[in-house]
């Protein structure tokens, strides 16, 4: 379901094609934590997350950090609406994980987080 107030379009186009869009619905496979590690190299490489999930970041998050791959996390990028997320719970989270540094990017009630181990 929705989060209330939001339109439920994403798109990574010009808000030109958004508006060809917003009446076309998609279905989207939802996976968990083992279904993530089936789809990440098994390589020892560092990992750059980028999540965008509209409310749902907590979910995301657990399931990420439940894997093998947890440890490989170098960044995580989130996009941040205070409306709808417990950013604290989100840092808490993070920080248990070894990402302990954190920079806002934006301003107001809905930005972006940036995430790391080391200090930016």
């Amino acid at each position: 379901a929705l989060k209330e107030g939001h339109s439920g379009v994403a798109t990574l186009a010009g808000s030109n094609l958004l508006k060809a869009v917003a009446q076309t619905r998609a279905s989207v496979a939802m996976i968990d934590g083992r279904d993530l590690e089936k789809l990440i190299e098994p390589v020892d490489r560092p990992i750059l997350v980028k999540i965008d999930v509209e409310g749902y970041e907590s979910v995301v998050i657990d399931q990420l950090l439940k894997t093998s791959i947890a440890g490989r996390i170098a960044e995580a990028f989130l996009e941040i609406n205070e409306d709808w997320v417990d950013v604290d719970g989100i840092k808490n989270r993070l920080r248990g994980a070894g990402l302990a540094h954190f920079m806002k990017v934006g301003a107001g009630r809905q930005y972006d987080l940036l995430a790391t181990r080391e200090p930016v």
